[in-house]
C-alpha cells in the first residue's frame, strides 16, 4: 500500500519560503534522502527540506503539508499534475502559473492566489488574500483557466486582469472586485465593496446581493432570464459547495460597463435567490 508524500512543519520558519520546487512534477520517483535535501530559499539563506519538515510516505502524485503557516509561499507554482492538500493557513502566490492538477487549502491564503493559472482546480476552505486571480506587477493576464473556490472572503481587487476561468467566493470581496477584467467569470455570494467592476473590459461578474453602491459609468439594461445561466448554474452543482445550491433558474438585473473605457461587461446582480 502506498503512503501519500507528507511534510509536517517542525516549527514557524523565521523568513519567508519559497515552496515552489514541492510539486508532484518536480518531485516525480525521488526518494526519501533525495526530497530531504532539496534547498528551498528562505529570505537570503537556503534551508534543507528535511531541516524544516518531517518528511513521510512515498506517493509523490499527492503531497499532504500538515501544520502549515502563513510564511510558506508559491505553493504548488507551476504544477502540472497531481494534487497537493495543505492542512493550516498558506503565504502568497499559492497555484501561481498552475498549468493542472488540484490544490485544496485547509485554512486561509495569502495575496495573489491563482495568479496566472492555467487550469486545474483551487480550493481554499478559508479565506483568500488581495489580489485573487489577478496579474502580478508586469504580467499580462490573471487568472488564465481553471476553477478557483473560495469558501471565505477575498480581499481586494479579485480578478483585476482575469484572462478566462472561474472565480467562486461564497463569502465577501473587496473593494475594485473584477477590476480591468478581460473574460471569465466571478460569482460573489456576500457583499462586494466599493469600485465594483471599475474599468472592467469583458467577461461576467454575478452577485447575488447588489452593491451599495454602483459606478456611473455602468448603463442598467433592465431584468432579465438568461438561458446561459440555467446551464451554467447546473453545471455548479457537482461542486462541494454552496454554490451547488443556485437555482437552476434565476431572474437578473443586468448591468454593462465600464463604458469610460469602451467596456463590454456585464454585472448580473440576481433577484429572486
Amino acid at each position: 500500500m502506498m503512503h501519500l508524500l507528507t511534510l509536517k512543519l517542525k516549527s514557524i520558519p523565521r523568513f519567508r519560503v519559497d515552496l515552489s520546487p514541492i510539486t508532484p512534477d518536480q518531485l516525480g520517483k525521488k526518494n526519501l534522502q533525495e526530497i530531504c535535501s532539496i534547498r528551498l530559499e528562505s529570505g537570503n539563506q537556503k534551508i534543507c527540506v528535511g531541516d524544516l519538515f518531517n518528511v513521510s510516505g512515498s506517493e509523490s502524485n499527492h503531497i499532504v503539508i500538515k501544520d502549515s503557516c502563513d510564511k510558506l509561499d508559491r505553493i504548488g507554482q507551476n504544477m502540472g499534475t497531481g494534487a497537493i492538500t495543505v492542512h493550516g493557513s498558506v503565504g502568497s502566490y499559492t497555484g501561481f502559473g498552475m498549468r493542472d492538477g488540484r490544490i485544496t487549502i485547509h485554512g486561509n491564503s495569502g495575496d495573489y492566489t491563482a495568479s496566472g493559472m492555467k487550469k486545474g482546480a483551487l480550493e481554499i476552505r478559508g479565506n483568500a488574500g488581495h489580489f485573487l486571480a489577478s496579474a502580478i506587477p508586469g504580467d499580462k493576464y490573471g487568472l488564465m483557466g481553471g476553477i478557483v473556490i473560495i469558501n471565505g472572503d477575498a480581499g481586494d481587487r479579485v480578478g483585476d486582469r482575469m484572462r478566462r476561468g472561474t472565480v467562486l467566493i461564497e463569502g465577501n470581496a473587496g473593494a475594485y472586485c473584477a477590476s480591468r477584467m478581460l473574460a471569465g467569470t466571478i460569482a460573489v455570494m456576500g457583499k462586494t465593496a466599493d469600485f465594483t467592476g471599475f474599468a472592467m473590459k469583458r467577461g461576467t461578474l454575478i452577485l447575488r446581493n447588489a452593491p451599495d453602491s454602483m459606478l456611473a459609468t455602468f448603463s442598467d439594461c433592465g431584468n432579465h432570464d438568461l438561458l446561459y445561466l440555467k446551464f451554467l448554474f447546473k453545471s455548479w452543482r457537482k461542486l462541494h459547495s454552496k454554490f451547488s445550491e443556485f437555482p437552476a433558474q434565476v431572474r437578473v438585473q443586468r448591468l454593462m460597463g465600464d463604458r469610460a473605457c469602451d467596456g463590454k461587461g456585464e454585472i448580473l446582480i440576481c433577484q429572486d435567490t
